[in-house]
């Protein structure tokens, strides 16, 4: 019933019971700032080029914060709505893209995530570009009071509506369970939630976008 991210030994159990080969759970304060800190843009690509899925991994390090958790929710939430505006809408390169907030110890982790339309470079090329500019918006100025406000009731709801949370908030809602308040803690991050406004969605995205991420294909 304890957290058991803290638990390395009982980590590496569950992962050799489930076949996880060759992989070993560290304990994530200890190099995790350095690590950090030294990223480097790395791009691991398939042969094929045919409408492949695309991600860009921005990773940064965080506490237990809850008002903070909270913000990269919101700041992933608002970035999502704005990817599929530009890369689905506008620029038909995608069937799907999204943008979702994760975390494990003391890493979090914003992942942009697309299941492209393209079947060419110039087009994988267009997509990152794309990726890089609307974080680059969300850096240099404010987000709308209207963005934040609908990012806030999309979380609203995936509390109120446990029936039709995605998976990404269904481990933000596991992250409660970690708390000393447990689920009690959700009412009190509503609270929260109220008082944050877009000067700190930008001082999150500055933050949380500030090393270069890891590219997949």
């Amino acid at each position: 019933s304890a957290p058991f991210v803290d638990n390395l030994q009982l980590l590496n159990e569950i992962a050799s019971g489930i076949n996880i080969s060759g992989y070993c759970f560290k304990n994530p304060q200890e190099q995790i700032e350095r690590k950090i800190k030294n990223t480097t843009s790395k791009t691991y690509a398939k042969e094929t080029l045919a409408q492949p899925r695309m991600q860009s991994l921005y990773n940064f390090s965080i506490n237990s914060n809850p008002k903070d958790r909270i913000r990269f929710v919101l700041l992933a939430s608002i970035l999502s709505n704005r990817l599929y505006d530009d890369l689905r809408e506008k620029q038909g390169l995608a069937y799907s893209v999204s943008a979702n907030y994760s975390s494990l110890g003391s890493l979090g982790t914003i992942t942009l995530d697309i299941q492209s339309s393209c079947n060419n470079k110039n087009d994988v090329d267009r997509i990152f570009q794309g990726f890089s500019n609307n974080i680059q918006k969300l850096i240099q100025k404010p987000v709308t009071n209207a963005e934040l406000e609908e990012a806030k009731s999309e979380y609203r709801r995936n509390i109120y509506n446990s029936r039709n949370v995605s998976f990404a908030f269904e481990v933000e809602l596991l992250e409660y369970l970690k708390t000393p308040q447990g689920l009690e803690s959700i009412q009190s991050n509503i609270e929260l939630l109220d008082r944050i406004g877009i000067e700190d969605i930008q001082k999150t995205a500055c933050y949380a976008f500030s090393c270069d991420p890891v590219k997949l294909i």
